[in-house]
């Protein structure tokens, strides 16, 4: 089932969604209420376009079993694109279950927060160069997903204008929310500063030190699991679940590739937008790049 859930085809894997309903309905209705005997739930959660299956990969490595497909959006999904509430996230996660693995784009906000701690939900959260952002969004809405509500504003569009639309945002646009790839992040950024959660770039999870990573990510695991697992079995399991290429919006790995893409009007407007976003992040020393 876990193969359905992460096919390429969308239909395919809401209809394996779909047959894993029941089963999870039943599952939350059962949960105990003590939850500190049981496995903890894992949250895979990430900004979008910055390794979200990546670092699913990486979360099923970890040795949680039950899967039912279940994602958290807090900007809604991809057919509506409109804000939820942070209420509607903490009932979300309320439901989620022991031994369970998750998938989000989850904002940050003290109450989401709590709500995982209250719910021993372990979370890792991924991010990525928001250059890179820029560009892989630009090629997963004019290639790949033909039924992204935010596709209709960027089909047809030349590659300059593409990337500009997702650097800049696009203002006061009823009922979808695309603000500029800079206030887009600060609605994430809450995560960085959180105990509870263990935050990764993209960058170290696919690049040359992913091995030093793993296992950072898997003691982050085991302190706050109580697993009495080895970390060296869960690397090997970790090592042969790393596959990016079969993701269904998989772009490539490489680093960098922003600069091939980015002409100076769009360096520009990420000047304009950024707010020092990329030092904040470690990506650039000052605001004077190129």
């Amino acid at each position: 089932m876990r193969i359905l859930l992460r096919h390429r085809n969308g239909l395919i894997r809401k209809s394996a969604k779909g047959l894993l309903a029941p089963y999870r309905i039943s599952c939350e209705l059962s949960a105990s209420a003590d939850r500190s005997t049981n496995l903890p739930s894992l949250l895979a959660n990430s900004f979008p376009k910055s390794g979200t299956h990546l670092l699913d990969q990486v979360v099923m490595g970890l040795g949680n079993t039950r899967d039912f497909g279940r994602f958290i959006a807090s900007a809604g999904s991809s057919f509506n694109y409109g804000l939820r509430t942070e209420q509607w996230c903490v009932d979300k996660i309320s439901r989620i279950t022991p031994n369970e693995i998750v998938r989000g784009h989850i904002f940050y906000s003290p109450a989401i927060e709590n709500a995982l701690v209250s719910n021993r939900c372990i979370s890792l959260f991924i991010y990525r160069d928001p250059r890179e952002v820029a560009r892989s969004l630009v090629n997963y809405l004019q290639k790949m997903n033909r039924f992204h509500r935010l596709r209709a504003y960027f089909k047809g569009l030349d590659p300059e204008a593409a990337l500009l639309l997702a650097i800049n945002g696009i203002p006061s646009c009823e009922n979808i929310y695309f603000p500029s790839i800079s206030e887009r992040f600060r609605n994430y950024q809450g995560w960085l500063a959180s105990e509870a959660v263990y935050c990764t770039k993209f960058e170290d999870v696919a690049g040359e030190n992913q091995e030093q990573e793993l296992r950072k990510i898997i003691r982050f695991y085991l302190h706050r699991s109580g697993s009495g697992e080895q970390t060296e079995d869960i690397l090997k399991r970790m090592r042969g679940g790393l596959q990016p290429a079969k993701s269904h919006t998989f772009s490539g790995i490489q680093q960098q590739t922003w600069r091939d893409a980015f002409t100076p009007a769009c360096i520009k407007a990420f000047k304009e937008q950024d707010h020092g976003l990329l030092t904040e992040l470690g990506y650039e020393f000052s605001e004077d790049w190129s």
